[in-house]
């Protein structure tokens, strides 16, 4: 538990490291003060960037999870009511191919 926070510390300071100097560099340009602006602006978004990594990290694993057990089998995820597999969606393309009518063309 604790070195997942601190993974989730780290990838939130790192992304807002570099966001905050890419936007500042956009908007302000390389200004005299920039590196004060820039170390300001960095406490600022990692203040914010990792709170919300703890909630976004956690949602991504679970859509990462689902779509991953989509394509491991070969199905979409029982969300509505017609959960048919990939395959059976579209064995028609297969049926059709493999016509009599098509293999005549």
């Amino acid at each position: 538990m604790a070195y997942d926070r601190l993974t989730t510390l780290f990838i939130a300071a790192g992304m807002s490291l570099f966001m905050s100097a890419t936007m500042l560099l956009v908007n302000t340009g390389l200004t005299p003060d920039f590196w004060l602006m820039w170390t300001k602006n960095w406490v600022v978004s990692t203040a914010i960037a990792y709170p919300t990594a703890l909630v976004v990290v956690p949602l991504a694993r679970r859509i990462t999870q689902s779509v991953s057990q989509f394509y491991d089998r070969g199905e979409r995820p029982a969300v509505g009511v017609n959960s048919r597999s990939f395959a059976e969606r579209f064995n028609f393309i297969d049926e059709w191919l493999c016509t009599k009518k098509y293999s005549q063309l």
